[in-house]
C-alpha cells in the first residue's frame, strides 16, 4: 500500500524491474505475486496528468523458499508388547508454521510449529514409514522419513525350574 501525493493518470507495478500490473492512478495499494523465493524489488512508477513519468519508489521484500527440512529424526518402538511408537526430531528451523506427519503415506496429523516429537499410538502388526514435513507461509519442506517394524512378539519363555516336594498329611 502507499500515499498518493497527487493526482496521477495511471501507476505501474514493477518486480524486479519487470511491469506486472498497470492500475488507475487513484489506487493505493495492490497485491503481487513474486516469482520465487527470495529478495524482491517492487516499485510503483506513476504518470501524471500532464503525463510526466514520476521517478520510481521501491521497496524490497524477502520472500521465504522452503524451509529447512527437520534433522535427526529417530523412530523409536515401546519395550512393551503394545506397539506403540515415538518420533523425535530437531526442527530446522525456528519458524514453522506447522508440522505434518505422515504415516505410509497419509496425513495422520498437524502439529505446531514447536514440536519435536510425536507419539504414534498403538500401531497395527507390519512395517510403518513415518515422515516429518515442515509448513512455513505455505512452503513445505522435504521430507524426513523413518520405519517403525511392529513385529509379532515372540512368546516369553516358559516357566523354568520347577520343584516340586511331596508333604506328608
Amino acid at each position: 500500500s502507499w500515499l498518493n501525493h497527487s493526482s496521477y493518470s495511471g501507476i505501474q507495478v514493477q518486480v524486479d524491474g519487470l511491469v506486472v500490473q498497470s492500475l488507475p492512478g487513484t489506487a493505493q495499494s495492490t497485491s503481487v505475486s513474486l516469482p520465487g523465493p527470495g529478495p524482491h524489488q517492487i516499485c510503483l512508477v506513476a504518470t501524471t496528468i500532464c503525463g510526466a513519468v514520476l521517478a520510481p519508489s521501491c521497496c524490497t521484500v524477502d520472500c521465504p523458499g522452503d524451509p529447512e527440512v527437520v534433522t535427526s529424526l529417530a523412530c523409536s518402538l515401546s519395550a512393551d508388547c503394545t506397539c506403540e511408537g515415538l518420533l523425535t526430531w530437531i526442527n530446522g528451523d525456528s519458524n514453522y508454521d506447522s508440522i505434518q506427519i505422515y504415516r505410509d503415506g497419509v496425513l495422520v496429523a498437524t502439529l505446531g510449529g514447536g514440536v519435536t516429537s510425536y507419539p504414534t499410538g498403538v500401531l497395527a502388526i507390519g512395517l510403518h514409514e513415518f515422515c516429518v514435513v515442515a509448513v512455513r507461509f505455505g512452503f513445505v519442506s522435504a521430507e524426513a522419513c523413518c520405519d517403525i517394524d511392529c513385529a509379532v512378539p515372540p512368546p516369553p519363555p516358559a516357566p523354568n525350574g520347577v520343584s516340586c516336594v511331596v508333604t506328608a498329611p
